[in-house]
């Protein structure tokens, strides 16, 4: 970018050129400069295992939450992928559904937990006879005989 805004100062050319180079050249700069800013940033939140609206919440209530930091690696191999070769290629997507997640220090995440405790209340159902599981309650009698 220096040799092109030195060839400007030195070289004759039409103004309309000049004013289109400078432009570019300024609005390259400021977008470069932007983006950086947006890359730095959100590269901070993955080696972090944050999300922006976490980094919002956190930051206006300075609420504590829960964690889901595992350390360096694996928070950006949850990001990225397991295949640190692929990391720079979008074919390698992270592991996981993207609904259920490990907080630090826990043994099941809160997603995990909810499916046990829905596969245990769906469990008496399997229970009972086909004909009463899949018949709908509309009066209550059910209520009424247990």
């Amino acid at each position: 970018m220096w040799p092109t805004a030195c060839s400007i100062a030195e070289e004759e050319m039409h103004p309309h050129d000049r004013f289109a180079i400078i432009f570019g050249m300024t609005l390259s700069a400021i977008m470069g400069s932007l983006l950086s800013v947006f890359w730095a940033f959100h590269t901070w939140l993955m080696l972090k295992a944050w999300t922006t609206i976490e980094f919002c919440e956190k930051r206006s209530t300075g609420a504590v939450g829960i964690s889901y930091d595992h350390g360096l690696y694996e928070n950006i191999r949850a990001v990225l992928g397991p295949n640190p070769f692929l990391w720079l290629l979008p074919c390698s997507p992270p592991l996981g559904d993207g609904l259920v997640f490990q907080a630090r220090g826990a043994q099941a995440s809160l997603g995990e937990s909810l499916l046990r405790e829905k596969q245990q209340e769906e469990e008496p159902e399997k229970a009972v006879g086909v004909k009463e599981a899949m018949s709908p309650e509309v009066t209550g009698k059910k209520e009424a005989a247990a």
